[in-house]
């Protein structure tokens, strides 16, 4: 799994491109222009579509609920919740 020290417009990028079969090792070595550059990349040769079996999964599993993105969300809520209640 990926650090979960992303905001969530990161994470959601990242999730798009692993769902696009992106590595996860190529993923975590990559900031976040790297990240926008390889989506775009996919989007411009017209390899943002999914394949047929993923695209089935994601079909079967809402957006809002997806697990993977759930988690990041949660991860990013407790580092909020975190910075804003810190201590001088």
């Amino acid at each position: 799994m990926l650090a979960l020290g992303l905001d969530m417009a990161t994470a959601r990028v990242v999730i798009k491109l692993a769902n696009l079969g992106v590595n996860e090792e190529e993923l975590s070595a990559m900031d976040r222009p790297q990240l926008l550059a390889a989506y775009a990349e996919l989007i411009a040769t017209g390899r943002d579509k999914p394949s047929a079996p993923v695209a089935t999964a994601a079909a079967a599993v809402p957006a809002w609920n997806d697990p993977e993105l759930e988690k990041l969300r949660l991860q990013f809520e407790r580092e909020k919740h975190a910075s804003v209640h810190r201590c001088c």
